[in-house]
């Protein structure tokens, strides 16, 4: 079962979040949804449908390719990020209650319980359908409702290819964690994409891992 919760950096909507301490994914068959915003690495996310082509991720990730789309790619089909594929960028759409960095500078917002400002979910479309094979599909959407106490005992694993330490460079292999919630409530609709997560190990996320998918 996989949840789509959506990384994301406390109060920092406009920082993106890569791994340190990873674990290297053994094969590009594992996580055949995974994706990374790239030129320069930005963000994660995960392949929803194949044809039409749309790619879930952070809104905080897109708030420049919003502006800049063809100015960044999505690179999929491997988990060697210089054996990627690359496709261009159609169109990013934020959630239209996000509240960007932009306008944080401006007015006045409302966070939850976590402190995290809400609906920091987006959506990539790209410009040419992808193929699915062993490496590239989507991903198996969960079912669980909304307003379901999440249980922060229940180990989950996220994934990532951004930067492993501070002025590290970002990984050329897939890396994974396991790790709980931090913050384990009810998931409502305008907060279940960013459950902040706990590694329970030296492992963490940095730079580049936001918006990626957790699961079970």
């Amino acid at each position: 079962m996989y949840i789509l919760a959506i990384l994301t950096p406390l109060l920092l909507p406009a920082m993106v979040s890569a791994m340190t301490g990873g674990t290297t994914v053994e094969s590009s068959s594992k996580y055949p949804f995974s994706v990374t915003l790239t030129d320069p690495i930005l963000c994660g996310g995960s392949i929803i449908s194949l044809d039409p082509p749309w790619i879930l991720t952070a809104a905080h990730c897109i708030e420049n390719l919003e502006i800049h789309a063809n100015d960044y790619t999505v690179a999929y089909g491997n988990r060697n990020f210089s054996e990627q594929s690359y496709a261009a960028i159609q169109q990013a759409v934020s959630h239209p209650l996000y509240v960007s960095s932009q306008q944080l500078q401006t007015q006045v917002y409302t966070t939850d319980r976590t402190d995290v400002i809400p609906y920091d979910i987006a959506l990539i479309k790209l410009k040419s359908p992808l193929v699915a094979n062993t490496h590239v599909n989507r991903i198996p959407i969960s079912t669980i409702p909304f307003n379901t106490e999440e249980d922060p005992t229940t180990y989950k694993e996220t994934i990532g290819m951004g930067y492993t330490g501070y002025e590290k460079p970002h990984a050329e292999l897939l890396q994974y964690t396991r790790c709980n919630s931090s913050n384990a409530g009810t998931l409502r609709d305008n907060n279940f994409n960013h459950s902040i997560t706990l590694a329970t190990s030296d492992a963490g996320l940095c730079h580049g891992d936001s918006g990626t998918h957790t699961q079970k």
